[in-house]
């Protein structure tokens, strides 16, 4: 009679667990929008470099502001946690003033929220008219924004059309630049 080695049993239970958790990880998504639809995607590169690629994901056919959507950013290389929140407050500062009180207020919930990222993160922000937006890094929250305006104004850093990567949001809308 021929045996299995010891470890034979191992490898179908490590299949079948990794196999569970990429379907639980991609059913996260489809919990909250439904089936979530491709609408676009596109790749920033700042200078040389490639930072990450990004996808809008809706319920929808077509991106809606005032529906359920989905950015997912798959990070290329590694990015501090100060410098995604500078960022981010610059671009939002950008498209249109912020008080300083608020400022201070919406930055200092980016920095509670968001951590390092290193090459191969994955970040998914759901964005929800009715209440704001949850972010996952890797399949685990990192935190919620109630804040709508908050919310709204931070996604708008890609979606709206006065953003300083238009040819991005061409490409996240579904339009071929």
């Amino acid at each position: 009679m021929i045996r299995p080695s010891r470890g034979a049993w191992f490898l179908p239970w490590v299949v079948g667990l990794l196999l569970v958790h990429s379907a639980q990880a991609n059913t996260g998504l489809e919990r909250r929008l439904g089936e979530p639809l491709l609408i676009g995607e596109g790749r920033l590169s700042v200078l040389f470099w490639d930072v990450y690629d990004i996808k809008l994901y809706s319920a929808t056919e077509r991106y809606d502001a005032n529906r359920p959507f989905s950015l997912v950013l798959d990070y290329l290389r590694s990015v501090d946690a100060d410098d995604i929140v500078d960022a981010s407050m610059q671009e939002m500062q950008r498209q249109s003033a912020i008080a300083p009180g608020q400022f201070a207020q919406w930055k200092k919930q980016l920095v509670a929220m968001f951590p390092n990222i290193v090459a191969g993160d994955r970040l998914v922000g759901i964005f929800y008219p009715e209440r704001g937006g949850e972010f996952f890094l890797n399949d685990t929250l990192i935190g919620e924004i109630s804040d709508l305006q908050l919310s709204r104004r931070f996604f708008d850093i890609w979606l709206a059309e006065k953003t300083s990567r238009p040819t991005l949001r061409q490409q996240l809308l579904g339009f071929k630049p």
